[in-house]
C-alpha cells in the first residue's frame, strides 16, 4: 500500500529518440503497481462539471494524477502539454494536488480540495538545439542543453536523464532490444523462447517482493549522503564553473539508496547503497550541468557489455574506489559532518 511519505521519484527524460523513450516507459511501467497513461481526453488533476443526474450540485472527474495513486502516471511528451505545465510544476513543487470547485457549484466562495500526490510522474521532452553542433561529439556529456521553457519545470523532477550520445553503437543496440521486446509482446512469444535468464513474470515477482521490504538507514550511510549533499552544494556554488545543485537532492539521494537496499534484499541502507545512489545521481547532474565534482563521466548503461562491469568484480572494485574518494571529498569540504 502506498504511504503518504513514500518517495516520489518523478523522472524527466531529455532526448530526441521519442520512440525509444516511449518503448522504455512502456516496458518499465509493467513493473509498477499501477500505471496510468495520460491523454488529452483526461484532465491532469480533475474536472468539476454540473451534475446532469440532479443528485448533486456538481460532478468531479478524477484526472490522470489522481487515477495513478499508488503507482506511476506517464505523461508522455511534455512538449505537447504547454497549457498544463504551470499546473504540473505546482503539483511537483508542493507534492500536493489541489482541486478548485467554482463558486457556481459551491453556492458561495470557490472551494479547494487538497490531496497528497501519491504517484510518480514520468515524462520526456526534446532537448534544445546545441549552440555549437560541431562540438557535440567533442564535449560529450560535458553540458546538455534544455529548452528555456522546460528548465524551470525540470528543477521539479527528482531525476533528469539525457539519452542523446555520440555512441551510435549503443543507440543501435538499445533500439534493437526495444524492437525485439515490442515484437515479442505483439506476437505473444512465450517466456521459454526469450534469451534472458529471468522471465518477465519472475522479474516482476522479484520487484514486488523487493518493493514490499521495509528498510532503515544506518548512521554511516546517512552521514555519507549528507556529506556529499553539503560538500556538493558548497563546491558547485564556489567553483570557477559555477553550477547548480538541486535543493531536493537529499530527498532523491535517500530514495535512491533505499531503493538500492531493497533490490539487494536488505533491511538496512548501508554505505554501499549510499555510494550507488551518489554515483547514479552524480552521473545525472553531471550530464545536465557538466563538471563532475568527483571526476565521474556519465556513460551509456544501455549497451552490450560484460556483466562483470555491472555486477561482478570490476564493479565491486570501482565501487570501493569511489567510496574512498567520497570519504576524502566529504572530509575536505564538509568535515564537520564526519565527526561521530
Amino acid at each position: 500500500m502506498w504511504k503518504e511519505n513514500a518517495p516520489r521519484m518523478s523522472m524527466l527524460v531529455i532526448g530526441t529518440q521519442s520512440a525509444l523513450i516511449q518503448g522504455l516507459f512502456s516496458y518499465a511501467s509493467t513493473f509498477a503497481e499501477r500505471a496510468v497513461w495520460h491523454c488529452t481526453r483526461l484532465p491532469l488533476v480533475a474536472a468539476v462539471t454540473k451534475d446532469t443526474s440532479g443528485t448533486s450540485s456538481y460532478c468531479m472527474e478524477a484526472g490522470s494524477l489522481l487515477l495513478a495513486a499508488g503507482g506511476t502516471c506517464i505523461l508522455g511528451d511534455l512538449d505537447r502539454m504547454k497549457k498544463e505545465r504551470d499546473l504540473l510544476r505546482q503539483v511537483l513543487e508542493s507534492t500536493k494536488v489541489t482541486i478548485t470547485i467554482p463558486s457556481k457549484f459551491s453556492e458561495g466562495l470557490p472551494q479547494q480540495l487538497t490531496l497528497p500526490l501519491q504517484c510518480c510522474v514520468w515524462c520526456y521532452s526534446d532537448p534544445a538545439e546545441p549552440r555549437n553542433p560541431q562540438k557535440v561529439h567533442e564535449e560529450l556529456f560535458k553540458h546538455n542543453e534544455i529548452a528555456d521553457d522546460i528548465k524551470t519545470l525540470a528543477d521539479c523532477f527528482a531525476m533528469v536523464y539525457f539519452t542523446n550520445s555520440a555512441d551510435t553503437a549503443a543507440d543501435d543496440y538499445a533500439e534493437e532490444l526495444i524492437l525485439q521486446r515490442t515484437l515479442e509482446d505483439g506476437l505473444h512469444v512465450s517466456d521459454k523462447h526469450l534469451s534472458t535468464s529471468l522471465t518477465d513474470a519472475e522479474l516482476r515477482q522479484f520487484v514486488d517482493f523487493a518493493r514490499s521490504k521495509q528498510v532503515v538507514t544506518t548512521a554511516a550511510a546517512e552521514r555519507l549522503l549528507q556529506g556529499y549533499y553539503v560538500a556538493g552544494r558548497r563546491v558547485r556554488a564556489t567553483s570557477v564553473h559555477r553550477t547548480d545543485f538541486p535543493v531536493n537532492a537529499m530527498h532523491t539521494l535517500v530514495s535512491l539508496a533505499e531503493a538500492h537496499a531493497k533490490l539487494s534484499l536488505r533491511t538496512e541502507v548501508l554505505e554501499a547503497d549510499a555510494v550507488a545512489a551518489i554515483l547514479h545521481y552524480e552521473e545525472s547532474i553531471t550530464a545536465r550541468y557538466g563538471n563532475s565534482l568527483l571526476g565521474i563521466r556519465p556513460t551509456p548503461h544501455f549497451k552490450d557489455a560484460d556483466i562483470s562491469v555491472y555486477l561482478g568484480r570490476e564493479n565491486d572494485e570501482q565501487t570501493r574506489t569511489l567510496h574512498q574518494q567520497l570519504l576524502r571529498f566529504v572530509a575536505s569540504h564538509a568535515g564537520e559532518l564526519t565527526e561521530e
